[in-house]
């Protein structure tokens, strides 16, 4: 599911920040565009909070045995930080830039926030092959369920 909501919050983050794409594909609409990228963040930050609900701390047990207790440092542990990392820094990005429009920040501030929510994207859209490629078991087994 986050892995949809991140595809989603690339194009439309995209759209949003190359105005001439967008009007070519779409004839304009950046509020719409813009309201699109926010659910969709909302819809990213939320969801992995119901996921923790839902399975009672199983999750983040199983998040606990990977990180801390594999006493291999391999790229997957690495990956899994990194991707942890960058969620959480997104979304504190992400709703601080929300928020400028209510409560203006200090230019600087505003610019750091969009640097950093930026090279985030840029984490998210290079890292992508490398997390579908590392949960492609799970992805199968999760298809075939449906099918079945």
């Amino acid at each position: 599911m986050n892995t949809s909501a991140i595809v989603l919050l690339l194009i439309s983050g995209t759209l949003h920040n190359l105005p001439d794409l967008r009007s070519s594909l779409f004839g304009g609409y950046d509020a719409w565009v813009a309201d699109f990228h926010i659910w969709t963040g909302v819809l990213f930050i939320s969801f992995p909070a119901l996921i923790l609900a839902r399975t009672k701390g199983a999750l983040l047990r199983n998040l606990r045995v990977r990180i801390f207790k594999d006493p291999a440092w391999h790229w997957r542990r690495v990956h899994l930080i990194l991707t942890l990392c960058a969620c959480s820094t997104q979304a504190t990005a992400g709703i601080m830039l929300l928020l400028d429009i209510y409560v203006p920040l200090n230019i600087t501030l505003a610019d750091a926030l969009f640097m950093v929510h930026r090279t985030g994207a840029w984490y998210f859209g290079l890292s992508l092959p490398l997390h579908l490629w590392m949960a492609r078991r799970a992805i199968t087994r999760t298809l075939r369920s449906w099918v079945t």
